[in-house]
C-alpha cells in the first residue's frame, strides 16, 4: 500500500487581515469604508454601484429596531448581513455589488499597493536583474540604495511566501485557500509570472480575454471559498462563471459579481461547491498549514468543518502556524475547534505578526523553509 505522503506541502489560508496593508477594510470598519465609498462612486458616475450601497445603508436604518429586542451589532456587516439574508432577501444583489465597489473604492483610494525595492550585495543574487517581475528603481533610489530592483509591494510579500527570493523560482507546492474577494493574491501571482487556477472543473467557468494570467499549466491554485470580485456571470439565467482580469472588466461587460456575504446562512453551490472539495484536498496534502490574518470568527462553522474533513486523512501535516497580531485572543478561539494536545505540545502556533511582520521575520520563514538570504528589502516612505 503507497502512502500519500507529502514533504514540502504549504497551505496558505488567507483572512481579511491578509490584505490590510492595501487598505481594505476588516468586518469591524466595513461599514464605515462603504458608507465613504458613495460620494466616490457618484462622483465617478457610476451610479449603480452608488444605489446598491444606498439601499444597504437604508436597510441598516430600518433594521435599528431589531436591536431593541436581541444583542445585534448592526455595524458588524456580518451581524448585518446575516439579519437582511433573513428578512430581505432582494437585498441579495445589492450586498453583492456594494461589497464589490467598497473594495474597489477603498483600494483606490489609499493606493493600498506600492513598490518596494530588493537590493543585494551578494553575486549570488544578480538573478535580481534578470528576473521578469523586478524592475529597475528610479534614478532617485538608486541614488540612495545600491542596485535596487522595484516590485510591488504584495508581489514582494507572495515571492516570499513561495521560497522566490532564494533563486527566482517558487518552491515546493503551494495552495492559496483565501476568504477574501479582492484580487491582491491573484495580481500579485500574475506579477510574478505564476500561473494559477481557481480550482474550477473544466467547463464550469470561461475566461475572459482580459484573465490571459488564468491560462496555461497551473503551479498554484488560488482556492476563493466565498467568490471573487472578478468572477460574474453574464445574464441572470447563465449557471456559467465568467473570470474576468480585474474588476473593472466585470464592471465593463455589465456583469454582476458572484460573491457570498459574511454572513451565517451560507449556501455553496454549483462553482464554489467544487472550490470547497478542492480545498479539502488541499488540506490532505498539506504539509505546512499557515492561516494569515483569520480570526476565526465565533459564528464561521464552515471553517472548522472545513478543517475537520481537510486533515482527517491527512498524513503529513506537520504543523500549523496563525498569523495574526491578536494571537492571545485567537489561541482561546482556537481551543474551540482543535485538540487540546496539539494546542500544547507546538503542533499549533500563534505568531503575534502581521504579514508584513511574518515577511520580515526571517527565523519564522525559515521554519516554512522559506529563507530569504542576502536579499534586502526597502520601503520608501
Amino acid at each position: 500500500m503507497s502512502l500519500n505522503l507529502h514533504n514540502d506541502s504549504n497551505v496558505y489560508i488567507l483572512g481579511a487581515g491578509f490584505s490590510r496593508e492595501a487598505g481594505l477594510p476588516l468586518v469591524s470598519d466595513f461599514l464605515i469604508r462603504l458608507r465613504d465609498s458613495h460620494p466616490w462612486l457618484q462622483k465617478e458616475g457610476r451610479l449603480e454601484e452608488a444605489e446598491s450601497v444606498a439601499k444597504v445603508l437604508q436597510y441598516r436604518l430600518d433594521a435599528a429596531s431589531a436591536a431593541y429586542w436581541t444583542k445585534l451589532d448592526l455595524e458588524n456587516i456580518e451581524e448585518l448581513f446575516s439579519l437582511a439574508s433573513s428578512t430581505s432577501g432582494n437585498l441579495s444583489q445589492h450586498i453583492q455589488t456594494a461589497i464589490a465597489a467598497t473594495l474597489d473604492y477603498a483600494f483606490t483610494a489609499t493606493g493600498g499597493n506600492p513598490p518596494i525595492y530588493l537590493s543585494s550585495s551578494d553575486h549570488e543574487y544578480d538573478w535580481l536583474a534578470k528576473a521578469p517581475w523586478t524592475s529597475p528603481a528610479p534614478q532617485a533610489i538608486r541614488d540612495t540604495i545600491r542596485n535596487p530592483y522595484a516590485v510591488r509591494l504584495y508581489s514582494y510579500y507572495i515571492a516570499q511566501l513561495l521560497g522566490m527570493l532564494n533563486d527566482g523560482h517558487a518552491q515546493g507546492e503551494n495552495t492559496f485557500i483565501s476568504f477574501n474577494y479582492d484580487t491582491l493574491l491573484e495580481d500579485s501571482l500574475s506579477d510574478l509570472g505564476i500561473t494559477f487556477g481557481y480550482g474550477l472543473h473544466k467547463g464550469a467557468a470561461t475566461s475572459d480575454v482580459s484573465a490571459q494570467a488564468q491560462r496555461g499549466e497551473y503551479q498554484v491554485e488560488v482556492l476563493k471559498l466565498h467568490g471573487s470580485i472578478n468572477w460574474g456571470r453574464r445574464g441572470k439565467r447563465t449557471r456559467r462563471l465568467t473570470q474576468y482580469g480585474s474588476y473593472a472588466d466585470l464592471r465593463n461587460d455589465g456583469a454582476a459579481p458572484e460573491l457570498i456575504p459574511p454572513t451565517w446562512k451560507k449556501v455553496f453551490q454549483d462553482q464554489l461547491a467544487q472550490v470547497w472539495d478542492a480545498s479539502v484536498q488541499a488540506l490532505r496534502n498539506a504539509t505546512r498549514i499557515i492561516v494569515i490574518g483569520f480570526s476565526i470568527p465565533p459564528t464561521d462553522l464552515h471553517f472548522k468543518y472545513l478543517m475537520a474533513a481537510g486533515l482527517k486523512d491527512n498524513l503529513s501535516l506537520r504543523k500549523i502556524v496563525f498569523i495574526n497580531p491578536a494571537a492571545e485572543a485567537l489561541k482561546h478561539r482556537a481551543r474551540d475547534l482543535f485538540n487540546p494536545h496539539y494546542l500544547e505540545n507546538g503542533l499549533i502556533e500563534f505568531q503575534p505578526l502581521t504579514l508584513k511582520g511574518l515577511c520580515e521575520h526571517g527565523n519564522q520563514l525559515k521554519e516554512l523553509g522559506r529563507p530569504m538570504l542576502g536579499i534586502f528589502a526597502h520601503r520608501i516612505p
